[in-house]
């Protein structure tokens, strides 16, 4: 029990340098280990807190250096995306969602995810995520899908090893699967962070007009890691055509089984990325091209 709870740390951590790698700094790293001093304070009992269970405490402790990180990090730990990035991690979660039997049955769900992923297909077409609010939701809805997506491919038997109870029996997990599921479980805790700071609400002794002014500053950082560059329409339907049918027949047919599928799909979404790089036109300067002189005149 013991190996597998140091493994499962050793999978956040992992993701935390994964997701930070490239982007920080010598003066970072101060940072980084005050994260690890406040996740410490996971360890205080609490007034209800007998018998001690290190167990529970040490889970707590994943819980708040993940939000601690996310606070700390926010503007290096949020990815920069744009619209095919978007349409692929769409389409693999309408895939996610006709697979599981329970939701694929509610028809108002299935309404809502049409209704919410119309603008993310619309917009791989068109280019009105030039205006700043669309841009801000295009990220909000990513927020949304990575954490479904996460949700209902998260695999939640390796939390079952900081549950001590004498009566329960937890089920065999291998060490190589709760490294992941620690690596899982820092992504989709850092996520949740983000979609929560997004609510409203202000918090003890803040005011509206100031936790709203706080949210107009998360907004501005969402939008500001949306890329709203011009690309190539053949791509983008290229990206679409053949995604969806490449999904849609192992829908029918199940090649792959999905706890395979959808990890390696959203694995290979960053080299995508890099390789659709070298397909985007460059970047034009809004400078205007001063006029020619004529020196013979």
């Amino acid at each position: 029990m013991t190996l597998l709870i140091i493994l499962f740390f050793l999978g956040i951590l992992a993701q935390a340098i994964f997701l930070l790698f490239g982007k920080i700094e010598k003066s970072d790293w101060k940072i980084f280990g005050l994260c690890l001093l406040i996740s410490l304070s996971g360890f205080w009992p609490s007034k209800h807190d007998y018998p001690y269970n290190i167990y529970s405490h040490l889970f707590v402790v994943a819980i708040f250096f993940s939000i601690a990180l996310a606070v700390t990090f926010k503007k290096k730990i949020l990815q920069t995306i744009n619209k095919e990035i978007l349409l692929l991690w769409n389409l693999i979660f309408i895939y996610a969602f006709f697979q599981n039997d329970k939701l694929s049955q509610n028809n108002y769900l299935i309404l809502a995810i049409i209704i919410l992923s119309l603008p993310t297909i619309i917009n791989a077409f068109t280019n009105f995520d030039k205006k700043y609010l669309w841009r801000a939701y295009l990220y909000i809805w990513f927020l949304i899908l990575i954490i479904s997506l996460s949700i209902l491919n998260f695999d939640y038997i390796g939390l079952y090893a900081f549950n001590t109870d004498t009566f329960f029996t937890p089920p065999i997990v291998s060490p190589e699967k709760m490294f992941f599921t620690g690596m899982a479980f820092l992504y989709l805790t850092i996520n949740i962070w983000y979609l929560f700071e997004l609510i409203p609400l202000p918090g003890k002794h803040q005011s509206i007009k100031n936790r709203l002014n706080e949210l107009k500053k998360d907004i501005a950082i969402l939008a500001s890691d949306y890329k709203s560059e011009i690309i190539n329409k053949r791509i983008i339907i290229t990206i679409f055509i053949l995604t969806s049918v490449l999904l849609f027949i192992n829908y029918l047919f199940r090649f792959i089984a999905d706890s395979l599928l959808i990890p390696f799909i959203i694995s290979c979404i960053p080299l995508i990325d890099k390789l659709m790089e070298n397909y985007r036109p460059p970047k034009t300067s809004n400078i205007p091209t001063p006029p020619i002189i004529n020196t013979n005149a």
